[in-house]
């Protein structure tokens, strides 16, 4: 019997994509997963998540869509949530990999509907487990949640080295995130390549932002005289 696990990362960042992992094995490897010790992505520290990466790419196939700022700012302008985005890449590797059973960490606590969504969405029969925190209880899908994240990390990376300065995690809880955003925003580079690649301008702090620095430039402009 074919088994496939389904996770993401990055779904609540300001900046950077939100990666959507899925690994598919036999299930008789599934011991295997279990011996080298996965577990939930966020309970790992960087080094570790690497090492058990290079592990599970031995034991697992897997794939992995990268979905970048632009492109959820595109579906959201268009009334398509984040749950509905997730699903339609969930749909997309259950069909790759046609697994019989697959464990999916639900971006909602909704999982029924979640559930209907993707059994609407599939033309192969495929027995599914839609569960929040699916990442805690099923090897399987702390095996994609660990792809999901040291991907997600790789490509901060890229984006840290390409833009020339600190980024931080991508997290509004980040001071160093704040601060890059607060000065994209501040030099108008937020409709400029790369940055609109790489910030989500439709998420809500950003939003603020923008509307706090038009009063602030009206402010500077009303006090010239």
């Amino acid at each position: 019997m074919k088994i496939c696990g389904i996770d993401e990362a990055g779904r609540g960042a300001v900046l950077g994509p939100m990666v959507i992992a899925g690994v598919l094995l036999d299930e008789k490897n599934l011991a295997k997963l279990q011996s080298i010790g996965v577990r939930d992505s966020k309970e790992l520290e960087r080094e570790s998540r690497e090492e058990l990466f290079e592990k599970i790419v031995k034991i697992c196939r897997f794939r992995v869509y990268m979905v970048d700022a632009w492109s959820i700012d595109y579906f959201r302008e268009r009334d398509v949530n984040l749950n509905q985005i997730e699903v339609i890449f969930f749909s997309r590797i259950l069909s790759e990999f046609v697994p019989d059973k697959a464990y999916i960490d639900s971006p909602s606590i909704n999982m029924e509907k979640i559930k209907n969504l993707l059994e609407a969405s599939l033309l192969n029969k495929c027995e599914l487990i839609v569960e929040t925190e699916a990442d805690k209880k099923y090897p399987v899908v702390s095996a994609a949640s660990i792809i999901a994240k040291v991907t997600r990390d790789w490509i901060i990376d890229s984006i840290r080295e390409y833009i020339g300065c600190e980024i931080g995690s991508g997290y509004m809880g980040d001071p160093d995130t704040v601060k890059f955003i607060e000065r994209v925003v501040e030099e108008k580079l937020l409709s400029i390549a790369p940055y609109y690649k790489i910030i989500r301008r439709t998420w809500e702090p950003v939003e603020r932002l923008v509307e706090y620095s038009k009063y602030v430039r009206l402010d500077k402009f009303m006090n010239l005289g």
